[in-house]
């Protein structure tokens, strides 16, 4: 069911929610065991993946092909529980894995690399890495981008001057990359903590949270963003159809009483005033619609 106050509450918004895989798609390149690990590559490969797998986290899929190219099914990650902007904690197949960036392993008194030597290994991607049972044993890199067909949307969007706020399970997802991704300012993005990603899933699946609105969009096209611009759109095409309506109604009156206590020419009739109502409506629509 649609109605008229779905329009107006876009209207009053400040912001808007989404989830980061709405925007952005991952990609993962140079998955290696470190030198001198205790593991094969493929074994870390195996236990980061099945770490990954219920994570809710965009890497996932980048490891779903390979679950496709081993012999039977992935270990299942036990106590799985994600650390905000560092990374995923779980017990797997009896080892305790670690799959989290350079916060993660300092936080965690684990030996990791310093700035320096992060920066020359990954350059302007993000380093990640997989930690077994307390010892650093692969790393990777992931960068992220906009998905293709939404760049042209994210633009537009930044003209409207809402505020994104983004649920996320991502820990190299930071405000400054998602701004930098997007072409926007770093103010009008917020990375939403963990506790708030909870509220939006439960919001988005408690329908009596929810108000019925008139916004439609396809998710299987990841229209979401277009949505909202549209959205916004059509509410500042309201307001201007509604000023110029205003605008007329006045004007027409005073012609209308001119007609009437002074005596004016024939286009000042009320049936001219009444075809140039009906012009002023039709430029209306025109403008509002351009």
């Amino acid at each position: 069911m649609t109605s008229y106050d779905g329009l107006k509450t876009v209207e009053k918004a400040t912001s808007v929610a989404m989830d980061a895989s709405d925007i952005f798609a991952v990609t993962v390149k140079k998955f290696r065991a470190v030198k001198g690990s205790r593991h094969s590559t493929h074994d870390c490969a195996v236990l980061a993946a099945a770490t990954l797998k219920e994570s809710g986290s965009l890497l996932w899929s980048q490891f779903r092909t390979f679950e496709d190219t081993i012999e039977g099914e992935l270990p299942e990650a036990e106590e799985l529980t994600y650390e905000f902007r560092k990374g995923f904690i779980c017990s797997c197949a009896g080892r305790h894995v670690m799959v989290g960036n350079r916060k993660m392993l300092l936080s965690h008194e684990i030996e990791a690399p310093t700035k320096e030597e992060e920066k020359k290994y990954a350059g302007n991607k993000n380093a990640m890495y997989v930690v077994i049972d307390g010892v650093l044993s692969a790393t990777f890199l992931v960068s992220y981008s906009v998905i293709p067909s939404l760049k042209k949307a994210a633009v537009d969007f930044n003209k409207t001057g809402l505020v994104l706020m983004l649920t996320s399970r991502e820990p190299c997802l930071s405000e400054n990359i998602a701004s930098l991704k997007l072409g926007s300012d770093i103010s009008s993005v917020k990375i939403l903590a963990d506790d708030a990603s909870e509220l939006m899933q439960e919001y988005r699946l408690n329908r009596s949270m929810r108000q019925e609105n008139s916004l439609i969009c396809s998710r299987r096209k990841k229209s979401i963003f277009m949505l909202v611009v549209s959205a916004k759109r059509l509410c500042e095409s309201d307001k201007f159809v509604l000023m110029m309506h205003i605008a007329g109604q006045i004007l027409a009156f005073l012609m209308l009483l001119l007609s009437v206590i002074i005596n004016v020419p024939a286009f000042m009739s009320p049936f001219v005033i009444i075809a140039l109502q009906l012009v002023w409506g039709a430029l209306s629509v025109f403008l509002a619609s351009r």
